[in-house]
């Protein structure tokens, strides 16, 4: 087995084991709310004078609960270090606790009066999370026991003398039935714990099989997408010789001189037209690169966004002034990030560019850097921390804005707002660039229009 393939394996492991770590936490926080449902039901027993179940019951309570604590704590631990075998421990855990959940629940039921309990339906739902959680084998076993020691209970209080301590006030309308009548509410209890294991089994594989079907649908139009950017990269490059060689051609006719003043201009037009189709071969070539690169290592090394803002700023700042628009800058604290070179320089030129295009005159333009620090949910919380330090860079700008109805596809390549048209020319690669190279360092981006009152672009990419 190549290193190269041995990285890939860790990676899956990672993951899966990151994966099942979330699914432990969730199942943590319902054992919570199952704890306290115990002790609830303790408490009303209490009151009905069942002091010996209401003392089970709070034992039960404190029993999950202390066993809880314990989880948090080892999925804490499993989080700060990942190991290749933390994946086989979790699957370990996690059955150990639903049975343990079993037995709690079975027994809550017997001292809250007995079998024909109402409560039967948190062992529906338990049986129901080890078919969602375990694998299929496991979870099957983990049914037929729950079945087994159902009946079992069942029958020790019909036949061996072994009634429900608690007075059966829980559930009233259930007194006085038959022992045939018990009998056959516990099959038909067992056939729901056997049919909600099936079929939550059923439904799952089906899932996982439309999941997976739909990784590797995504994984041709991946393979697809390259492609199409490498068709894109190769066919700038070549087309784009020619093109230079025309354009030098017609600057050196028109300094030759000799030409009519009609024929001089229309020498202007062509030059124009051919700074604005090498411009988007460029731009063509660039967003291919990106996304063909996309998946390799790079070279980051850590970048200062303040030093970027102040440069990029000042290079547009004649442009701005051109149009009597106010371009202002503003860095907060620490807004060092992890990025190649001219990654943030290229967005930031991108996204100026576009601010002073479509802000008419007197407007404003604002460019914001800061480092925040985020709270992340649990569920993708990595090695134990639950915050991120991000640094967020906004451009914002007081100028025709977007369509509601379009701003879906403003990202798309090639795609340009009707109003944007009517303003001037583009390539409408610009954000789709910035896209790319902001996603491919990590990050996010956002935008929040209004179309005649101006655009907000936010990028968020994580501080070192």
């Amino acid at each position: 087995m190549t290193q190269s393939h041995v990285k890939v394996e860790d990676g899956n492991q990672t993951h899966a084991s990151i994966v099942k770590i979330s699914r432990l936490d969730w199942l943590a926080k319902l054992r919570w709310f199952g704890a306290a449902t115990l002790a609830m039901i303790g408490l009303v027993l209490w009151t009905g004078e069942a002091y010996y179940s209401a003392s089970w019951l709070w034992g039960l309570a404190g029993a999950t609960a202390l066993i809880n604590v314990a989880l948090v704590m080892q999925l804490g631990r499993y989080r700060r270090k990942l190991q290749s075998e933390t994946e086989h421990k979790i699957e370990g855990i996690t059955q150990a606790v639903i049975v343990f959940d079993l037995f709690v629940w079975l027994a809550a039921m017997h001292f809250a009066g007995g079998m024909m309990n109402p409560l039967v339906a948190v062992l529906v739902l338990l049986i129901a999370i080890a078919a969602s959680l375990l694998k299929a084998s496991t979870s099957a076993r983990v049914s037929l026991g729950a079945c087994l020691i159902f009946a079992a209970f069942t029958l020790a209080e019909l036949f061996c003398d072994m009634p429900a301590p608690a007075s059966p006030f829980i559930v009233a309308p259930l007194a006085g039935i038959s022992k045939a009548g018990v009998l056959l509410f516990a099959a038909i209890v067992i056939a729901v714990f056997v049919l909600t294991q099936y079929f939550t089994n059923a439904i799952l594989l089906r899932l996982r099989g439309i999941n997976q079907r739909l990784i590797e649908a995504n994984r041709e139009l991946a393979g697809i997408d390259l492609l199409k950017s490498r068709f894109l990269r190769i066919s700038s490059h070549q087309l784009r010789g020619p093109l230079a060689a025309i354009h030098t051609m017609t600057t050196a006719v028109s300094e030759v001189g000799g030409l009519t003043e009609p024929q001089y201009e229309i020498m202007v037009k062509i030059r124009k037209r051919l700074d604005e189709v090498m411009a988007q071969m460029d731009e063509m070539m660039l967003l291919s690169t990106i996304k063909e690169k996309a998946h390799e290592t790079t070279q980051a090394a850590p970048v200062d966004v303040k030093n970027i803002v102040e440069q990029v700023t000042e290079e547009f700042f004649q442009e701005a002034a051109l149009k009597k628009i106010t371009l202002t800058k503003t860095v907060v604290g620490d807004t060092i990030v992890s990025a190649w070179p001219d990654a943030i320089e290229t967005v930031l030129e991108h996204l100026l560019s576009n601010a002073i295009k479509y802000t008419p005159q007197g407007g404003s333009v604002s460019v914001t850097a800061k480092r925040v620090t985020r709270s992340e949910s649990p569920g993708v919380r990595e090695n134990g921390l639950a915050k991120s330090s991000r640094v967020e860079i906004e451009v914002a700008d007081t100028g025709i804005g977007i369509p509601v109805q379009e701003q879906e596809r403003l990202f798309n390549e090639f795609f340009r707002a009707t109003n944007a048209r009517q303003v001037g020319g583009g390539t409408g690669l610009g954000l789709s660039i910035v896209k790319a190279i902001v996603e491919r360092l990590g990050g996010e981006i956002e935008v929040d229009s209004k179309e005649g009152i101006g655009t907000k672009i936010s990028v968020s990419l994580s501080a070192i």
